[in-house]
């Protein structure tokens, strides 16, 4: 048997006292999950008993056994008595037999002593077989595990690291995560340290038996669940347990995701599960953290329910979800807020009706709101058009504004409910609405929500509202499609992650998936339906798949997307990202990158077209027929490839970035502008002006120290011999040039705001999707139909700009004024000619966030 790992020497008592204890056997206990795997309350457990004969005689052996505290009997061949079992078996000389039985651990965690299940020591014809005890914990079952499955894959480039992108990677599955502030260092010396309140928490985090390391003494074993084991084993793991350890170059940190490790040290990369837990063993302390252990508000969902029979249109809306979810840190809940604390008035533009999830990408990112998000999956999935119906207060309008209410007794909730037609539409696509008393007893509010889970089906969207009491503020309300098995996707948050150092930037996933028990019906939840203090005041659930006059069909695009794209996360990429113009003759390169999130091979057709005002000036790894680009690509499971083509820019307004499929599906990036861009020597000769100016001071500000320094500049390439148009960079009357771009206006509600004017005299000047601000205006928020300003940035980086580039801002009493000096000098002020302290990327979110608007000016385009 090689080792008899927990064949526990102890004496028993054999039940039947007149059996005769028989030598030569060779006898083991196993149960079904080694101490490190944990069980879920409710789990089941499978014992194994194996003897073997090593006589030269055949033998009768009795087996005697008993069923553990704290579990029931569920199968087996044995005779049961109570908590007595017993089988009996006859062996050949040398043959070895196996019995089994199943039990299940109770489903109360507080009944379970210590937390674990300690089995009792069988009597094997007179032999002891002990086994190993089974830690209780509330760990992930199978059903919550492809969640997080998915939370892994759409974290790939989030730009998280090390503790962060782990707790995000729950944070998409769930919509909750465990409390991990620290580095990896931090918490394997909290782990392994002094005792402390974080060192505790951690402590309560490490999986059963695994934990140690070469430089940890046995002194620490008391700390944790179960005798230290030698080493940690693949085996030993589950999917989402993380590995600490310290490692040759500092501390390191893995995910597992049921197949591979993933670091998540310096961001996302699989490893060779094999190398990973060599170098752990032998570290000088490792532990394994499982953070179910700690989500104790976390509603584990039932497995048993998870598998449910959907129709074409249900498997559509979830496959297009969760395209969505696997781009998510691409969308961004707001456009202007960039922190909800100061609560800045954000104008949201969700851009209605304009994109699929394949359009968002590392280049060119997206926002949309809660009910944007839901509106978008009916028309990608199926074309169906919720027309107005994505507000919240549109879709519960449907309810409030029926003609005929009426007040009866409602059973299922027990008590009086206000009735009403289903609205102006129809009654089939507004099953339920209710309004929550706050005042509720547990037996009405376990009455109400199955009354609730019970009317939902897969498809639908669950709309709440929630009065808020503070009469500055408008009501708000949140809308969420409904998945199955208690589970729901929505697009939530609004706060971003950035650095200092934009290699270290982040942005929070806005798509996530939640269960519903946690959200609505968990006392813990801020949006309790029966607390007094809960602000949730409706809710109500929608039904689109049952309407009579909203009808959809899976399209072309779903059909490609579930067929050839599942598990396939693709995007168009190119050189030149929003912001970034090309001049005549420059070139741009086209990238597609694909990462198979599957668990084996695929391959994927690539069709592109050459577009106008280009010219091809090269393919890597594909075929050219024409106008026509075509690639092949094969990809291993978890593998990412990429493919490229290179063109020139020969004239005309743009590039278009538009017009490619993969796998059928149309992907789309950003337009490449065509517009008089500096060259090489036009930069490095500009940089020299601004160093000039900088070094001998100026009396000039503004305007005409910008047009001075571009006329430096111009100076500087002429004694080079260098002919160029560089020339000034505009008027002297700086409140001329932005009055000819930014005007004044106001709203149909009166307030002051400011909007492009499209026909200014210098709107040329203006660099392409680089504008924006608090107070910048567009006219219908909501609207479908194209509208002015719907090209400017979400997120204006560094990498936007191009060397001469001129930021300007106003805001309520003055207004900046800055020249971008490229990486070596950044920002320098226009009027005191300093190098901006700050980096040029929190500049632009304070100038974004803050200010009423502002405009990246690009001098060269007007030439």
């Amino acid at each position: 048997f090689g080792k008899a790992a927990y064949n526990y020497k102890k004496t028993v008592s054999i039940p039947n006292e007149d059996s005769v204890i028989i030598e030569n056997l060779t006898v083991k206990k196993e149960g079904s999950r080694l101490p490190s795997m944990t069980v879920n309350p409710g789990d089941e457990i499978e014992y194994t008993i194996t003897v073997r004969n090593d006589g030269d005689a055949d033998v009768t052996v009795p087996i005697y056994d008993k069923i553990p505290a704290n579990t029931s009997f569920v199968s087996g061949d044995a005779l049961v008595d109570g908590f007595d079992l017993f089988f009996e078996i006859e062996l050949s000389p040398g043959e070895t037999k196996s019995v089994s039985y199943k039990v299940r651990v109770s489903s109360d965690m507080s009944l379970i002593e210590g937390g674990c299940i300690l089995p009792a020591v069988a009597s094997v014809g007179g032999n002891a077989a002990g086994c190993a005890p089974s830690y209780v914990e509330l760990t992930l079952n199978s059903y919550d595990a492809e969640f997080l499955k998915l939370g892994i894959l759409a974290s790939k480039y989030s730009g998280f690291k090390d503790t962060s992108l782990a707790k995000w990677m729950y944070q998409i599955a769930f919509s909750k995560n465990f409390t991990m502030s620290e580095g990896s260092s931090a918490v394997l010396d909290a782990i392994f340290g002094a005792d402390t309140d974080s060192s505790a928490y951690y402590r309560e985090m490490v999986a059963p038996t695994l934990y140690g390391g070469v430089g940890v003494g046995e002194e620490v074993d008391s700390r944790f669940k179960g005798e230290r084991a030698e080493r940690v084993t693949l085996s030993d793991l589950i999917t989402g347990d993380l590995l600490i350890y310290d490692g040759a170059s500092g501390a390191k940190l893995y995910i597992y995701d049921g197949y591979e490790l993933i670091s998540l040290t310096e961001g996302y990369e699989y490893n060779t599960v094999a190398n990973v837990l060599g170098e752990a063993n032998l570290a000088l302390r490792y532990a394994v953290l499982r953070p179910s252990f700690v989500m104790t508000t976390m509603k584990h969902s039932d497995p048993s329910g998870a598998v449910e029979e959907l129709t074409e249109l249900q498997a559509a809306l979830l496959e297009t979800a969760k395209a969505y979810l696997l781009r998510g840190y691409r969308l961004q809940y707001d456009d202007t807020r960039f922190d909800s604390a100061n609560n800045k008035e954000a104008e949201y533009r969700w851009q209605i009706g304009k994109r699929a999830p394949e359009d968002y990408t590392s280049d060119e990112w997206g926002y949309v709101n809660c009910a944007a998000f839901t509106y978008e999956l009916y028309l990608n999935a199926l074309g169906l058009d919720l027309k107005d119906l994505y507000t919240t207060g549109n879709l519960m309008w449907q309810y409030t504004t029926a003609s005929s209410a009426r007040v009866e007794w409602d059973g299922s909730f027990g008590k009086l409910m206000t009735k009403y037609n289903g609205a102006s539409l129809d009654y089939k696509m507004y099953p339920l609405f209710f309004t929550p008393t706050h005042t509720e007893t547990e037996e009405e509010a376990l009455a109400a929500e199955e009354r609730i889970m019970n009317e939902l089906q897969v498809g639908d969207l669950i709309i709440i509202r929630r009065y808020v009491r503070d009469t500055t503020k408008s009501d708000t309300g949140h809308v969420m499609m409904y998945i199955g098995n208690g589970k729901l996707v929505h697009s939530t948050g609004s706060n971003f992650g950035y650095s200092k150092d934009p290699a270290e930037e982040t942005y929070e996933p806005t798509i996530r998936y939640m269960n519903i028990h946690d959200y609505l019906f968990n006392p813990a939840s801020s949006n309790y339906l029966f607390d007094s203090d809960s602000p949730v005041d409706q809710l109500g659930i929608v039904r689109p798949l049952a309407s009579s006059s909203l009808k959809g069909s899976v399209t072309d695009v779903t059909r490609a997307r579930i067929e050839n794209m599942s598990g396939i996360v693709a995007e168009k990429l190119s050189s030149h990202r929003e912001g970034v113009t090309a001049s005549v003759g420059e070139e741009v390169t086209f990238t597609f990158r694909l990462f198979n999130t599957n668990n084996e091979e695929r391959t994927v057709d690539i069709r592109d077209v050459i577009g106008e005002n280009c010219a091809l000036v090269s393919v890597t790894g594909g075929e050219v027929s024409g106008s026509d680009i075509s690639f092949t690509v094969t990809l291993g499971a978890r593998e990412t490839k990429e493919v490229s083509y290179t063109v020139k820019a020969t004239g005309g307004e743009y590039i278009s970035g538009k017009g490619a499929t993969v796998g059928g599906v149309p992907h789309s990036t950003c337009d490449v502008y065509i517009k008089n861009t500096l060259d090489a020597d036009e930069r490095l000769a500009l940089i020299s002006a601004i160093k000039h100016y900088m070094e001998n001071g100026s009396t000039l500000t503004g305007a005409e120290l910008a047009n001075a320094i571009y006329a430096k500049a111009a100076e500087i390439l002429t004694e080079k011999g260098i002919e160029t148009d560089i020339g000034a960079a505009f008027g002297a009357d700086l409140s001329t040039v932005i009055g000819g771009i930014f005007e004044a206006t106001t709203t149909p509600g009166g307030k002051s705001v400011y909007q492009l004017d499209l026909d200014g005299e210098y709107i040329g000047m203006l660099a392409p999707t680089l504008y924006g601000g608090e107070r910048l205006y567009t006219p219908q928020q909501y609207s479908k139909n194209s509208k002015l300003s719907s090209d400017r940035t979400r997120l204006a980086r560094e990498h936007d700009l191009v060397v001469g580039d001129i930021l300007y801002g106003k805001y309520y009493s003055g207004e900046v004024l800055y020249i971008y000096g490229g990486e070596e000098l950044g920002f320098v002020s226009l009027t005191t000619l300093d190098s901006i302290s700050r980096s040029v990327d929190d500049t632009l979110v304070a100038v974004m966030g803050y200010y009423y608007y502002f405009g990246v000016l690009r001098p060269s385009q007007a030439k």
